[in-house]
């Protein structure tokens, strides 16, 4: 089974593309935000996460967090027998997290949605999801078939078809695909405003179960217009021959997958300031 990963932040296109993705490389199943699609159908009890209640919900709906679902899912992919996967997911973090519920091989290719889009595309995209709108890569008439969201309006792509060897003419057929613009469930029900200080005692439970961690110094959260940044000055237990800087990237790579999954936050930059070390011989 080959698997094919594309990934970028929330709002840059990435489920309007996959379609098209899909066609070029004669991918026959997609998994979006927890949803299996093969062959443009929604296999039996697969469920999107935009049908939650609330972020979190969708977040470890989106990543397969939950057993029994995973389990139930992974038998469907069996039974499929299918020989390539387009896995969609908002980081390369994200698409790890579900090839490791989903017990699927690891990607060989992997293509940013920032490659495939221009910068406008990317604001148009971005001005949609403010609005609260989502693109599901089913039809209108499969997403009504058991996704439970608000919908508000499909869109048409064209794909190129095979050439028909009886016309004289060399041109491409055309297919036309739909896809659905949804809301999703937690978006209906309103805001959810996470505040300062529950980032700090997320960070700081984070930083506390770490063995690298000797003892926090300080964590200060800065609440920019765009996305959270998040500096912890720390104290290390180091061991003899092991390189700081790694310590650092795993500690912060670890305070972000854990604030994700826990607040749905999806932009977060986080700084690991390591201020002093103890060195372990």
């Amino acid at each position: 089974m080959k698997i094919y990963a594309l990934y970028g932040k929330s709002g840059t296109g990435k489920s309007h593309r996959a379609v098209k993705i899909a066609h070029k490389y004669s991918i026959p199943t997609i998994i979006d935000d927890g949803l299996i699609i093969h062959q443009g159908k929604k296999i039996t009890d697969s469920k999107s996460a935009k049908g939650e209640k609330n972020m979190i919900g969708a977040i470890r709906r989106a990543i397969f967090e939950n057993q029994e679902y995973a389990k139930k899912m992974k038998e469907e992919i069996n039974n499929l027998d299918t020989d390539k996967i387009l896995i969609l997911g908002t980081s390369v973090n994200m698409i790890y997290k579900i090839i490791e519920n989903l017990d699927l091989p690891e990607p060989s290719i992997w293509i940013d949605v920032n490659e495939l889009t221009t910068p406008e595309e990317r604001k148009i995209a971005k001005s949609h999801r403010v609005k609260g709108k989502h693109v599901v890569p089913l039809a209108p008439t499969e997403v009504s078939n058991g996704i439970k969201v608000p919908l508000l309006g499909r869109l048409k792509i064209f794909l190129k078809g095979e050439e028909n060897p009886r016309k004289k003419s060399s041109k491409k057929s055309r297919i036309t695909k739909e896809q659905t613009i949804v809301r999703a469930n937690y978006q209906a029900l309103g805001s959810v405003y996470i505040k300062e200080n529950v980032l700090y005692e997320l960070i700081k439970y984070t930083l506390e179960k770490d063995s690298r961690v000797k003892y926090i110094k300080d964590i200060k959260v800065h609440p920019p217009k765009a996305s959270p940044v998040i500096e912890a000055k720390v104290a290390l237990d180091f061991d003899w021959g092991s390189k700081l800087q790694e310590a650092g990237g795993n500690i912060s790579t670890e305070i972000t997958d854990f604030v994700k999954t826990t607040t749905g936050i999806d932009d977060l930059k986080v700084v690991i300031v390591i201020s002093e070390i103890a060195i372990n011989t």
